[in-house]
């Protein structure tokens, strides 16, 4: 398994995994500029090597497939700022609109206060608690859901959800059990 982009393997890799089909198998020749340079990587590569390799794409995933399945497709409309996103059992602050294949609104909520795991936006909860996970304050995403992860047979799928998080609600278990019977949410800072 290999996530391509990141400098996982050489950019020859990257490139040329891009451009296949699952299921297919294909030969590759990557001039060193593409494999490992001048440098190479001793003692196997010798520098300015001219490498071939032979690679069948058995899967892929798109991390824009939230599921793998194509149930959730993501398009991220914002990047959002700053390292925090949010945890399963994180309060969130966003803003949440669905609307179905016809563009009727099914749902609009400017200002939802959201805990990730909850269940309380019924079917939708999976879709929307893996995309926030994935988000930072600031960031937006669309998601278009197939009716196994929207309303079901009640909307005309797919079910085109717009979501921005707004905060990250600071929350803490301050019970002597750490149990949850008292939670802690600040509203203000203090002095």
């Amino acid at each position: 398994t290999i996530k391509l982009g990141v400098g996982q393997v050489i950019q020859g890799w990257d490139l040329a995994v891009a451009t296949m089909k699952r299921g297919e198998l294909s030969r590759f020749t990557c001039a060193p500029e593409y494999a490992y340079g001048e440098k190479g990587a001793p003692p196997k590569i010798p520098g300015g090597a001219t490498l071939i390799f032979e690679i069948e794409l058995v899967s892929w995933r798109s991390d824009n497939d939230l599921f793998g399945d194509g149930g959730v497709i993501r398009t991220k409309l914002e990047e959002g700022a700053g390292y925090q996103e949010p945890e399963e059992g994180a309060e969130v602050l966003c803003s949440f609109r669905a609307s179905d294949a016809d563009g009727r609104l099914l749902d609009d909520r400017p200002k939802l206060e959201y805990a990730l795991g909850s269940g309380a936006l019924g079917m939708l909860s999976r879709a929307v608690d893996r995309a926030l996970g994935d988000m930072k304050k600031g960031g937006s995403v669309s998601l278009r859901c197939s009716q196994e992860y929207a309303y079901g047979e009640d909307a005309r799928a797919p079910v085109t959800v717009e979501l921005r998080l707004l905060e990250l609600l600071e929350t803490e278990d301050v019970s002597p059990n750490k149990d949850k019977t008292l939670v802690k949410r600040r509203l203000t800072e203090g002095d």
